[in-house]
């Protein structure tokens, strides 16, 4: 006795789909520094920031105001896949 097979089909739309794919938004924004030693001989330094966040690289603008005490108020956004989200790390340096 051959099984009875089912032909019926169900169509997924496509928002289905979307919901799946839901991105997370990380918002970072970077105020200021206080580094400890001054490595520029003559003048000032001007700092950056770079920050690694999973698999997306984002450097700052380096500081107009310089010196041990930099002040940037930048602000930057990571987006992220629920997939991506709970691999994720993170690295900053200045």
């Amino acid at each position: 006795m051959q099984g009875k097979s089912n032909s019926r089909q169900r169509v997924i739309p496509d928002y289905e789909f979307e919901n799946k794919k839901k991105r997370v938004q990380f918002t970072l924004k970077l105020i200021e520094g206080h580094l400890h030693i001054n490595i520029a001989r003559i003048g000032s330094m001007y700092p950056y920031a770079k920050v690694i966040f999973a698999n997306e690289v984002w450097k700052s603008d380096p500081s107009q105001i310089g010196g041990t005490k930099p002040k940037w108020n930048q602000i930057y956004s990571f987006s992220l896949s629920n997939q991506e989200h709970y691999k994720s790390q993170y690295t900053t340096s200045l």
